[in-house]
């Protein structure tokens, strides 16, 4: 009786499976925090048929007045002021990178501690839609902003101008601080 031969998966095959692999697992890393910010956006989104469950205009107003002390907060140099706006588990999602998450990391993400100082010197933030619910709310829009960096000898300044989303959620204390801040990559 002949046997046949198992099949032999060659070394080069054995390099792209496993390249795959490696891939799709990094698109999976990658993909659930945009899944989770993607699927609050929806729920933020959401059709609200119960008009008694949507934003009241001292909710707008309260959201404005935290949009209008986060850039101030910027303007001003004032890292407190900028962490105040922020709730405490707040997430930036910063293109091209991976999720920043809570105070001590968004504090070491815009501040590092490597002797380099940035400023910003523009701030203009606008919002095109404003909708939600009394606990969770979106901003869409478009920022610009404006920054010089400094370390050592290397001077430099700069502006950018993206889209971006802004997830606001009111705290336990009945205030709305801002929950995930998403960016995309410079408009042309």
């Amino acid at each position: 009786m002949r046997t046949v031969p198992k099949p032999v998966v060659s070394v080069a095959r054995r390099a792209f499976i496993t390249r795959h692999q490696r891939l799709l697992m990094r698109s999976l890393f990658y993909a659930i925090p945009l899944f989770l910010a993607s699927t609050a956006w929806l729920v933020a989104c959401g059709i609200n048929t119960d008009q008694s469950r949507s934003l009241t205009s001292r909710d707008s107003s309260a959201i404005e007045a935290v949009r209008a002390a986060y850039v101030r907060a910027w303007l001003e140099d004032d890292t407190a002021g900028v962490l105040a706006t922020l709730d405490n588990a707040a997430v930036l999602l910063p293109p091209g990178r991976l999720p920043v998450s809570g105070h001590a990391a968004i504090r070491a993400f815009w501040w590092p501690t490597d002797g380099s100082r940035t400023t910003i010197t523009a701030f203009d933030w606008s919002v095109d839609e404003l909708a939600g619910t009394p606990e969770l709310a979106y901003t869409r829009g478009v920022s610009s902003v404006g920054w010089r960096y400094e370390k050592d000898t290397v001077r430099s300044e700069q502006t950018t101008r993206s889209v971006s989303l802004t997830l606001l959620a009111r705290a336990t204390d009945g205030k709305w601080r801002i929950l995930c801040q998403m960016w995309g990559p410079p408009l042309k």
